[in-house]
């Protein structure tokens, strides 16, 4: 047994919070427009689905800017493309093949996932279906690449392919491993040491993300996103966030991430007491059976690592007071 499994389930036998089991499905939502103004707001309130400071997570979202342009980002993967929208902002963009018929469900995942903890450090992500005139009008100046696709697009019933869009995310790609900005961020969130506040946006964001991906089960994630001008981390590949099963000894790897943390943002402690299974529920399956984005074994898991983070939080507040811990 790993030290870390030690001190999960160690932590769990003293501080377990119990999750209300009962079930509460919701028609389908595509959440959020395709935004990202890679700034950084002067205070972490409340956000829109979008991302923005509002004062309200209630806030509706803006109407989706219809799709202007799709160009083929890669001639080894069909279903994936580079496009605008209406108003010139960037994305990416994978519409569903015959062999890979849901791309959407595990970034979607996460990003509703971020959106339920207020969290803004996850790409603008959204499922559109997509008619087949409209992908052939997009792509009519690539006859090669509207073949290929037309021929291993999976249509659904009613006509349409779903497309995953994600936003465009400022910056550069950090290795996790070994970059220096994201290594002082894990040495700043570990102490207990007054934070400078010139890395207090860079530490923020990364404890977020380190909290996001444990929640997700992302034991896969190898690196994150770096944006020096808007001090900023951000994650940008989610699609390795709730796998279908994972080990329990690969789980040691986001927590081990997050346990040497002192520092946590303010309002977690709350939001975890709030998110129960319920909320979970809501948020990661409603509606019809191509819409759920996670399982019920994935829905389990993400409950018991809820009360696990909740654990380590309450640990740490113990040991050091909620002046350093809910301090971000």
């Amino acid at each position: 047994m790993t030290p870390t499994t030690r001190f999960a389930r160690a932590s769990l036998a003293i501080f377990w919070i119990v999750s209300s089991p009962t079930a509460c499905d919701a028609s389908p939502d595509h959440r959020g427009s395709i935004s990202s103004t890679g700034t950084q707001p002067a205070d972490r309130g409340a956000r829109t689905a979008t991302g923005d400071l509002t004062g309200t997570n209630a806030a509706k979202p803006p109407k989706p800017s219809p799709l202007e342009t799709l160009e083929p980002k890669n001639s080894a993967l069909p279903g994936s493309f580079m496009g605008t929208t209406g108003t010139g902002q960037p994305f990416v963009v994978t519409v569903a093949t015959k062999g890979n018929p849901r791309p959407y469900r595990r970034p979607l995942a996460f990003y509703r996932l971020a959106l339920a903890l207020d969290y803004d450090q996850a790409p603008v992500t959204e499922l559109r279906r997509l008619g087949t005139g409209e992908v052939s009008r997009l792509l009519g100046s690539h006859p090669v690449a509207r073949q290929i696709l037309t021929s291993r697009a999976r249509v659904t019933n009613d006509g349409t392919i779903a497309a995953l869009l994600v936003g465009h995310v400022p910056g550069v790609d950090a290795n996790l491993a070994d970059n220096q900005r994201l290594a002082r961020c894990a040495k700043l969130a570990a102490s207990s040491d007054p934070l400078p506040q010139t890395d207090a946006t860079y530490v923020g964001d990364y404890v977020r993300l380190l909290v996001l991906d444990y929640l997700a089960a992302n034991v896969e994630r190898r690196s994150l996103r770096v944006d020096e001008q808007a001090h900023r981390v951000r994650a940008v590949d989610n699609s390795t966030a709730f796998p279908g099963y994972v080990a329990p000894e690969a789980l040691d790897i986001p927590l081990g991430r997050l346990e040497p943390v002192v520092r946590f943002p303010r309002d977690l402690k709350t939001t975890l007491q709030r998110l129960d299974r319920k909320a979970f529920k809501e948020q990661l399956v409603r509606g019809r059976f191509e819409d759920l984005l996670i399982g019920p074994r994935q829905l389990a898991g993400l409950v018991e690592r809820r009360a696990t983070l909740l654990s380590l939080l309450e640990s740490r507040l113990l040991q050091y007071g909620d002046k350093v811990v809910l301090s971000l």
